[in-house]
């Protein structure tokens, strides 16, 4: 983006992801459980192709089927921004319900339940932390 919430083309050589044809669907998840958010790209009359994230900083994994939305809180008081848990969003495509989100200088979760509960989660030391 340019800062004022716009998105702008990133080229398939700088962001790694170059997908020609018709596309109908996409999905993110850790695929290969390795902290980093994966990408699955399917197309119209062609393969679905699947791009492995092999340089994504690793993240913290949230799994709490009751979660709605969630944001981490880091040492500084600051906050990240919301993030939400969407499933079955995509056309012919569903992200997974486990999250990944971005863990440098993280110290709690703060994860807002479909009820309005609000639950807090300490950031636990290992690099692949669930919640």
């Amino acid at each position: 983006g340019d800062g004022t919430g716009a998105l702008s083309p990133v080229p398939g050589q700088e962001s790694g992801v170059e997908v020609y044809g018709e596309q109908r669907g996409a999905a993110a998840a850790d695929f290969d459980g390795d902290g980093r958010v994966d990408l699955v790209v399917s197309q119209n009359g062609a393969l679905t192709k699947m791009y492995r994230n092999v340089k994504g900083k690793t993240g913290l994994s949230i799994n709490d089927m009751g979660t709605s939305q969630f944001r981490v809180k880091y040492k500084n008081g600051s906050y990240g921004p919301l993030r939400e848990v969407q499933i079955g969003s995509g056309y012919w495509s569903q992200s997974s319900s486990v999250v990944v989100g971005f863990r440098q200088g993280a110290e709690v979760i703060e994860i807002m339940l479909v009820d309005g509960k609000v639950r807090e989660h300490p950031v636990r030391a290992d690099t692949l932390s669930s919640y």
